[in-house]
């Protein structure tokens, strides 16, 4: 019997090695680097419903909602273009109601968008009977779908996922949002650094194949092998140099999440018996005024349930 309506929830995630370019004119760039993303307990969430006729579109984030007899009746554009894009897709032309809600601030770094977009097409399939494949969550990929760290190519597309003690992880990564970086403000320009591509295309695995042995020195490694390639290939604000200038300088590492997100993932080990690395990086953050996010690895991935 199909369900009434159906609820959704999925994780977001961060980036842990890689350049992220989905979004990006992928014509403008001649190259491509794996990802490394984990996911992070910061859940979106959805629900889907029948209903009589017409079709209903509400975003909890962006206080929106619109109405109309029929998807070809809709608005052009705004917030609730990508709902209806997916509903399309999958031929629900109208008798619906989508309600979303992510929680998270645009340009958090955190794949919020693509996540959302990976629950409503979950919860209306599910509600309307559509196909949904199991190997297919949209662009968030199995990060989204299986929650854990995904090692994630693009040239061919593969993913598989990194076995990761989220403890472990956990002890060691540190999240810092930076003042001052606008959504997008950080435009990639690999023409200026060719060369950079193989070098971060090299990184990615050997910090995959490092946490998944639990191998702190190598994971510390190549976690801060990439920021060279970052100076090389984004013109960072004096904010990001900061937290980079910091972590280095009390033994641990930090990196962006990404082109144009204001988070950056910071590196440290704890201390074996009193105080470490992780501590004084702590407490240095803090004094500069930038108090470290501690995210949870999420390992619960897609979730429906219908009520």
């Amino acid at each position: 019997m199909t369900p009434g309506a159906v609820e959704a929830t999925a994780p977001t995630w961060v980036t842990l090695a890689g350049a992220p370019l989905e979004g990006l004119d992928a014509a403008a760039f001649a190259w491509r680097a794996p990802l490394l993303r984990v996911a992070v307990d910061r859940r979106v969430w959805c629900r889907v419903a029948s209903r009589p006729s017409g079709i209903l579109i509400e975003s909890k984030d962006a206080l929106t909602r619109v109405e109309a007899e029929d998807l070809s009746r809709l608005p052009s554009g705004g917030q609730h273009a990508w709902v209806a894009r997916i509903l399309r897709e999958l031929g629900i032309e109208h008798g619906v109601s989508v309600v979303t809600h992510a929680r998270v601030p645009a340009g958090a770094g955190l794949g919020h968008a693509a996540a959302l977009a990976t629950v409503v097409r979950a919860a209306a399939a599910r509600v309307f009977e559509r196909a949904f494949p199991e190997d297919d969550a949209g662009p968030a990929g199995r990060v989204a779908r299986d929650g854990g760290c995904v090692l994630r190519s693009l040239q061919p597309l593969e993913e598989r996922l990194v076995a990761v003690d989220p403890a472990w992880l956990e002890e060691r990564l540190r999240f810092v949002a930076t003042p001052g970086i606008e959504p997008g403000s950080a435009a990639p320009t690999p023409a200026r650094e060719p060369r950079a591509a193989p070098a971060i295309a090299e990184l990615v695995p050997l910090l995959a194949e490092a946490i998944a042995r639990h191998d702190a020195a190598a994971s510390a490694s190549a976690f801060s092998a990439e920021w060279p390639f970052w100076q090389r290939l984004w013109p960072a604000p004096a904010a990001v140099e900061r937290v980079v200038e910091v972590a280095c300088g009390l033994g641990g590492a930090a990196k962006p999440c990404g082109f144009g997100a204001g988070l950056l993932a910071v590196w440290a080990e704890p201390g074996a018996r009193g105080p470490g690395a992780r501590e004084a990086v702590d407490g240095a953050l803090r004094a500069a005024g930038l108090a470290p996010i501690r995210l949870r690895i999420d390992l619960r991935g897609l979730e429906l349930e219908e009520t």
